[in-house]
Formats: C-alpha cells, sequence, structure tokens
C-alpha cells in the first residue's frame, strides 16, 4: 500500500426512533502522502461526516457497518484499519493527534473558554511527546510563531476571546501540527472568515504542508478554494461520492450533472454577464432519499424510468476520472 489512506466501500448507519438509514453510502477514495484531497458538496451531504469517521469521533447513534478505513503509519509503515478500532480504544487514541490531526470547522468551540490558547495546545503536546510542561510551553511558543501569531510567547498566555477570529484560526492550525501530523483534516477551516483572511490560511496551510509533507483532506463547499489548493476532488451528495477525479478532470472535463450545476453556480472573476445559476431544490432528508440516483429529482438530464429506479453505477470515464450517473453506464 503506496498510499497514507485508502477508504473503500464505507457506509455508515443512523439509528434514531423513525428507524435505521444510511448516512453515508459506498464512499471510495484514496490519499497519496504530500497530496490534498478536496471533499466537496451542499451542506448535508455528507463530507463532515466521512471525515469524522476517519478519527472514530462519530456520535454514538452513527455507526460504521461495512467498508475499510486504510491508514499507513509513515514511521513503520504498519496499516491499520480504524474502520475495526474501538472508538475509545487506546488503538485510535495513538493515532489521533499524533498522526491524523483535524481543523475543526469553528475554532472558538473548539477551544475551551476557561483555560489559555498554551494550555490547551501544550496538553496536547505532553500528551503525545512526552515532553514536561516547559518544554510544552517552548514547543507551542514556537508553533504560534510558525503560524503567524504575533508576539507568540506572549499569546501563549492568551484566552481564546483574546483572539480574533484569524488568529483562533490559526491557534487552531497550530495545535493540530502540535505532533507533526502525517495526514490533517480541515474541516471547512476558511469558512467563518473573510476573504482576506481566508485567503492568508489557505495560503499558511500550503506551506506548512510542503514543509512538513503532510497529506491534507479538505473539506468545503467553495470550489474556489478547491482550484486553488486541491490534487484530487470528490463530489459527495447525499451520502454518496458522485465523482471522483483530479482537480482539471472536475474544472475542465465535469461530467455528473450535480458538478457542472455546482461549477455553474460560482461566480467568475470578469464575467460580469454571465448569470449564476442556482440549483432548484434541496439535499433530501435522511428518510425521504429518493429511489434510484439520489440527484435525480433535482437534475435538469433526468431519464424517467431509469434515473428513479436504480443507481447508477460508477463509470471510469478517463484515468482516475469516475463517475456515478446513468448518463455513462
Amino acid at each position: 500500500m503506496d498510499n497514507i489512506l485508502e477508504v473503500s466501500d464505507l457506509e455508515i448507519m443512523l439509528s434514531a426512533d423513525q428507524g435505521t438509514v444510511d448516512v453515508i453510502q459506498s464512499v471510495s477514495f484514496k490519499l497519496a502522502p504530500g497530496k490534498t484531497l478536496a471533499l466537496v458538496g451542499e451542506s448535508g451531504c455528507g463530507k463532515s461526516v466521512t471525515a469524522a469517521s476517519i478519527l472514530r469521533l462519530l456520535p454514538r447513534e452513527l455507526e460504521i457497518t461495512r467498508g475499510s478505513i486504510l491508514f499507513r503509519s509513515p514511521d513503520s509503515g504498519e496499516v491499520t484499519d480504524i474502520a475495526k478500532l474501538a472508538p475509545r480504544g487506546s488503538a485510535i487514541r495513538d493515532l489521533r493527534g499524533n498522526d491524523i490531526a483535524m481543523i475543526f470547522q469553528e475554532p472558538m468551540s473548539s477551544f475551551s473558554p476557561l483555560y489559555t490558547i498554551g494550555n490547551q495546545i501544550g496538553e496536547v503536546v505532553q500528551l503525545h511527546r512526552k515532553v514536561s510542561k516547559k518544554e510544552a510551553r517552548d514547543i507551542t511558543a514556537g508553533l504560534l510563531d510558525k503560524v503567524g501569531i504575533p508576539d507568540a510567547w506572549a499569546a501563549v498566555d492568551r484566552y481564546p476571546h483574546e483572539y480574533s477570529g484569524g488568529m483562533r484560526q490559526r491557534a487552531m492550525i497550530a495545535k493540530a501540527l502540535s505532533c507533526d501530523p502525517a495526514l490533517l483534516i480541515a474541516d471547512e477551516p476558511t469558512t467563518a472568515l473573510d476573504v482576506t483572511i481566508q485567503a492568508q490560511i489557505v495560503e499558511l496551510m500550503q506551506e506548512l504542508q510542503q514543509e512538513f509533507h503532510m497529506a491534507i483532506i479538505f473539506i468545503t463547499h467553495d470550489l474556489g478554494v478547491v482550484a486553488q489548493v486541491a490534487d484530487e476532488v470528490c463530489i459527495m451528495y447525499a451520502g454518496r461520492v458522485v465523482e471522483r477525479g483530479q482537480v482539471r478532470d472536475i474544472f475542465h472535463e465535469a461530467r455528473h450533472p450535480y458538478t457542472r450545476d455546482l461549477l455553474h453556480a460560482m461566480p467568475r472573476l470578469g464575467n460580469l454577464e454571465e448569470e449564476l445559476v442556482a440549483i432548484e431544490g434541496n439535499v433530501p432528508g435522511l428518510f425521504d432519499m429518493p429511489t434510484g440516483c439520489r440527484f435525480h429529482p433535482r437534475c435538469a438530464a433526468f431519464m424517467a424510468d431509469t434515473c428513479n429506479v436504480r443507481t447508477p453505477d460508477l463509470t471510469q470515464v478517463s484515468g482516475s476520472h469516475i463517475v456515478e450517473c446513468h448518463l455513462y453506464d
């Protein structure tokens, strides 16, 4: 296994009062060391749930019922099937923060307001690196300085509310990088920030990726960011990967109607006369999934008695470019 991560036929089930339902269905992708994979789709498409399953951070009502999540240790080369690890066991705790780290969507809720930033990052450093409190403080200050926090030594003793939104996100990145992870999962790290800060955070992550040679899973609904950071893209809809390919395939040779609709809804600099086209309808609810292709109620290319009857097969259109659509069966 040359890839650092291989997710195959992942299925996640939700148990609720109304019954059980597949939240994630037949999701597969691979990620090589030093590369960036973008998971893209509207809110509710299953991007964050897929990412949380890699760290076994799913809530109790969600359970992995099928598939594998193979992670290869960059040090030993040992391959671990994360899907088989106990969610609260020591094996997954060793991986979390150490080999696999995560930048959560909202940094304000990811830091406790009761403790200083330095205390919270230093705790992670002490846990995984087995260093003294003073050494952890020195490492924390160095990390804050590396991610661009002004006057890092003083910033160590500040509380989260004393940081701006952009600084909190940088501190969250510092926390994620505290143990030199081989895989970084970034769950919409630029969503709550203004455009200028977004660009700074994206640039920072690219610089750190080159320095540490880590693989990144970048979760976003912003295709503009995807074009800038990703090597490969997975388009997700209603818990399924409907199209997967290199970034140039997705932007220049998009095949799935949903991917095309997302691209048409993206504003382009200089195209002032081109009207943005909104995608009609909404992502279906978990207990209201349509039969057949899950996108067919919103699809302009809908074919009666086909799209609404059976789920399309995955079709390889070229190289690593794969699409799940009856147009290419």
